[in-house]
């Protein structure tokens, strides 16, 4: 039942069907006025027919107009001008009546037809600017084919069965692929043809659509040798400076055959889906060159930083041992250690520096992978401590929770993790650093806060980058710089994260968070 009075509405709108809706109009008000014959005089009946001609008119629109005021001349004449039930008019005031009559019926239907036509037309053209808006709205915001492709065919579902986008990232015929929906070899074929010669086909002829002068893109008829047959509207999808981006097909049934106003609409879509592909590739094209220009100042300052990490020590040392050779200098025992002792610190720091690279190099090319196996929480802090030098280990205090079970890391890439940590709050602040362990089934949580002066926000996300030095710490100790980017990497590498936060009632709080247990598809 429910499918009942869609088909009578589709049958209605047809153009049979309003042929059929006007000779039921005049039937049913000649049966009506019929039972009032008596009352009524032929005169009443010819007004009352008017409006029904009015109403109708609408419907068979300007190529039926004559349909309905003929059919009500005839019901007229047929069954109340005497004699009745014949079409003959015995007085000639009568055929006057039924002439004008005629006559203001077939005007009165053509007015009203093309009055009905122009504001359907207008209410068309008003509903595709609309459509072609909120597409061109929503093609602004998106940023793929294929939500481009689904808002197209919702935007023509009413028009075509479907549509499909066929788009060349390189511009190549042979890479001309679907964005959704999967095209027949024929279809395929001919999308090719379209791509390679820029030419539409399956458009109208100017000759049957109105207006003739529309400005269609350049047709064509089906291409010759097809392997079998096709339907539907494709449409090449050119750029601004004529290379084609793709094809757009408008899958249209073969009865009745899209009018003018809808082979307009599929046009505009077409021209909205190449200025997005074209905007989408011009995109594409300044990411990649604002990503090389980034990476390229990226590599100027990395080289900066580490020529400035290298040549320091280096130069010092140097220095040291070009004094000692001076034969003018007279160096005793005491002078010489102590300047050997500088010089081995200064390598020392070159040393640092350089393992320091090379480690960072190795987790971001993720050549020095993790080793996973069970370890105590508390062996990885006790070697962590005994790393650090002897005034700076009293300063630390660690929580650990009262039962700890192992946990599965990389016991020497997680010391050195924390002990980074470490050694950062412990130069950046005066006071104690605190380690913090808490267990949970899944999850363990290292936490190191300390009572410097913390970090803006502005900077969170940047001190996890190379040779990054925030406002607050320009003035402390020199470092290589790494220690929190190699920290990163080593827990990105364990599948953990870390984060910043405020520290109570101030400080800084580092917080590393990893799985207990490692990976089932894990490094080896």
């Amino acid at each position: 039942m429910q499918t009942i009075g869609p088909r009578l509405r589709a049958i209605a709108l047809s153009r049979a069907g309003r042929y059929i809706v006007s000779a039921l109009a005049v039937g049913i008000a000649s049966a009506a006025f019929q039972a009032v014959r008596g009352i009524l005089g032929k005169d009443v009946v010819a007004l009352l027919f008017v409006p029904i001609i009015i109403a109708t008119a609408g419907l068979t629109g300007r190529r039926g107009w004559w349909f309905t005021p003929v059919l009500s001349f005839l019901s007229l004449d047929y069954f109340f001008t005497p004699p009745i039930y014949s079409l003959h008019v015995a007085d000639p005031h009568d055929w006057l009546l039924l002439g004008i009559f005629l006559v203001v019926g077939l005007v009165s239907s053509l007015e009203v037809g093309r009055l009905h036509e122009r504001t359907r037309e207008a209410t068309g053209r008003q509903h595709d600017l609309l459509v072609l808006n909120r597409l061109s709205r929503n093609l602004v915001s998106e940023a793929s084919a294929e939500e481009m492709a689904s808002l197209i065919g919702l935007a023509v579902r009413d028009s075509a069965e479907r549509i499909l986008l066929m788009v060349s990232a390189s511009g190549t015929q042979e890479d001309l692929r679907p964005v959704d929906g999967v095209p027949s070899d024929v279809e395929m074929d001919v999308a090719r043809w379209v791509f390679t010669n820029g030419r539409a086909v399956g458009l109208p002829t100017a000759s049957s659509v109105e207006p003739a002068d529309e400005p269609w893109p350049i047709s064509t008829r089906w291409p010759a040798g097809l392997s079998g047959p096709c339907r539907g509207l494709y449409l090449p999808l050119q750029s601004s400076v004529g290379r084609p981006q793709g094809v757009l097909l408008f899958d249209t049934p073969p009865s009745p055959p899209p009018t003018g106003d809808q082979v307009r609409l599929f046009v505009s879509m077409a021209n909205l889906a190449a200025a997005f592909l074209e905007r989408a590739q011009l995109q594409a094209k300044e990411t990649a060159l604002a990503s090389l220009e980034e990476a390229d100042r990226l590599k100027s300052s990395f080289i900066s930083a580490v020529s400035h990490d290298i040549k320091t020590p280096l130069a010092a040392a140097k220095a040291r041992v070009t004094g000692l050779l001076e034969d003018d200098i007279q160096c005793d025992d005491r002078l010489q250690r102590q300047e050997l002792t500088a010089v081995a610190t200064n390598l020392d720091r070159l040393d640092i520096t350089i393992g320091d690279l090379m480690d960072l190099s190795r987790l971001e090319s993720d050549a020095w992978r993790p080793r996973p196996e069970p370890h105590e929480v508390g062996e990885i802090l006790s070697t962590m401590l005994s790393h650090l030098p002897q005034g700076s280990r009293e300063r630390v205090s660690v929580r650990l929770p009262g039962t700890a079970s192992p946990v599965t890391v990389d016991f020497k890439q997680l010391e050195r993790a924390l002990r980074n940590l470490v050694e950062n709050a412990l130069t950046y602040s005066d006071g104690d650093v605190v380690v913090t362990v808490e267990m949970e089934p899944a999850e363990m949580t290292v936490t190191v806060e300390d009572r410097g002066p913390g970090i803006p926000l502005a900077e969170r996300e940047h001190v996890f980058e190379p040779f990054f030095r925030g406002s607050t710490g320009r003035g402390a100790a020199s470092g290589t710089g790494l220690g929190l980017a190699i920290t990163r990497e080593i827990v990105h590498a364990h599948d953990g994260g870390i984060r910043i936060e405020d520290g109570e009632p101030w400080g800084t709080r580092f917080v590393i968070s990893l799985p207990t247990k490692a990976r089932n598809d894990g490094c080896s």
